[in-house]
């Protein structure tokens, strides 16, 4: 699609589409794309003015109206544009991907862009925009070496996708030769338990999430501080979720609490 290292692509998509952003996770770090996740329209102004293309779930609702009318309000090109084409848009982002099957004028579907099994290498040029700050190559690809030799032969991971946390985990996983399930629209208590996983990646706010105990190797959790790490353990143990270790993560840097 014309994109080359380096260039910033962003994602607006849902979390029960985690197959897809994993994929587009991996497709980014193999080609050296810095990406840009997010969740709100509000953030879509900066996203336009950032980023050469913009990959997003058109019938989600953001304020009770769907995505891809927020877009076009932006950039109303789009009903004016044959399916796939570049955009002629004000913006710098020119390419527009949908997920899903109902095509929309002005974007490719994210399922018909073809996909090549080469002899692809990880690129470490690989950064990631979230929410406002920048998380540098070289700060994500030390997470994933951590995490490499962190990583038990199964991963369940309750983060969102767009969760930095989670794109490194995945990375770290499958450089590592395991398995990550995704438990983020459901129990990840019991997706841990069912798959007979050894690490548990999370964070305080998927708590309400668990209804089942579990018994972890290893629990790594998304933070903000070291000195939230003893309570929100204790939060976790009170529902049932008990580590023989805890690593910690700062959400905003990647950077090793504990």
């Amino acid at each position: 699609m014309g994109l080359k290292p380096g260039d910033t692509i962003s994602t607006w998509i849902t979390c029960s589409e985690a197959a897809e952003s994993n994929i587009l996770h991996l497709a980014c770090y193999h080609a050296g794309l810095k990406l840009m996740p997010f969740s709100s329209g509000q953030d879509l102004p900066e996203s336009l003015s950032l980023s050469s293309a913009l990959i997003f779930s058109p019938w989600e609702k953001f304020n009770s109206e769907y995505r891809i009318d927020h877009i076009l309000s932006s950039l109303p090109q789009l009903l004016t544009t044959p399916s796939g084409s570049l955009v002629p848009s004000p913006h710098k982002t020119k390419y527009f991907i949908q997920t899903g099957f109902r095509t929309i004028r002005g974007t490719n579907k994210l399922k018909t862009i073809p996909v090549y099994n080469g002899n692809s290498v990880f690129n470490n040029g690989f950064e990631i925009r979230y929410k406002g700050k920048d998380i540098k190559s070289e700060q994500v690809q030390a997470f994933i070496e951590r995490f490499a030799k962190d990583s038990g032969k199964v991963v369940v991971n309750s983060l969102p996708a767009k969760s930095p946390l989670a794109i490194g985990s995945l990375i770290g996983t499958l450089k590592a030769g395991n398995k990550m399930v995704s438990a983020v629209s459901s129990d990840p208590g019991e997706a841990f338990n069912l798959t007979q996983a050894d690490v548990l990646v999370t964070s305080e706010e998927q708590l309400g999430a668990f209804k089942q105990g579990c018994s972890v190797g290893k629990l790594v959790l998304a933070l903000e501080d070291a000195k939230d790490v003893e309570r929100v353990v204790k939060l976790f143990e009170k529902k049932g979720v008990r580590a023989k270790s805890v690593l910690a993560y700062n959400s905003a840097d990647l950077s090793n609490l504990v």
